[in-house]
C-alpha cells in the first residue's frame, strides 16, 4: 500500500508548488507508483489547472473528479439536517426561504451555511419565529 498525499485548497498553490508536485509523480519502483496525491480545490483549482502553463501536469491526472452544487431537494434535506443535528426540528425555515436560499446558493454547502447561518441571526434579532424569504434576501444583502 502506497502513502497518499492529499492536499485541501489546493486552487492557492503556486506555479512552483505544483510543478514540485508533478515531479513527486516520477518516482515509482517497477510498475509501482510510490506516492498517490489527491488535489482538493475549489473551482478555481479546475480552472488553473486548465491553462497550458500545467499541460505536463494535467498528463499525470489520473482521474478528475468535480462536485456540482446541490439540487433544491437536497439543498432542503441538507438545511434540515444541519438543524436536527443543532437540537432544532427544522421547521424554523419556511420553504419558501429555503427556495430562496437554493437559488441564492446555487446549492453550494458552504454558501448555503453562510446565507442560513446570517438569516438565523437576523430572525432572531427582528424576534421573528420563522425565517422567512424576506428574511433571507435581507441578509444576502448583507453577504454581497
Amino acid at each position: 500500500m502506497e502513502p497518499i498525499l492529499l492536499i485541501d485548497e489546493a486552487q492557492t498553490l503556486s506555479t512552483y508548488t505544483l510543478e514540485n508536485i508533478r515531479l513527486l509523480t516520477n518516482y515509482q519502483i517497477n510498475t509501482n507508483k510510490l506516492l498517490t496525491i489527491i488535489l482538493i480545490g475549489q473551482s478555481e483549482l479546475k480552472r488553473k489547472l486548465s491553462l497550458d502553463t500545467y499541460e505536463a501536469f494535467n498528463q499525470r491526472v489520473g482521474i478528475k473528479f468535480h462536485l456540482y452544487g446541490m439540487d433544491k431537494e437536497e439543498t432542503f434535506n441538507y438545511i434540515k439536517h444541519r438543524l436536527k443535528v443543532a437540537g432544532g426540528d427544522g421547521s424554523i425555515f419556511s420553504s419558501l426561504a429555503i427556495e430562496k436560499i437554493y437559488d441564492l446558493s446555487k446549492g453550494i454547502p458552504r454558501k448555503i451555511n453562510k446565507l442560513a447561518s446570517i438569516s438565523l441571526l437576523h430572525a432572531y434579532l427582528m424576534k421573528k419565529d420563522t425565517v422567512d424569504d424576506n428574511v433571507i434576501v435581507q441578509s444576502a444583502k448583507e453577504i454581497e
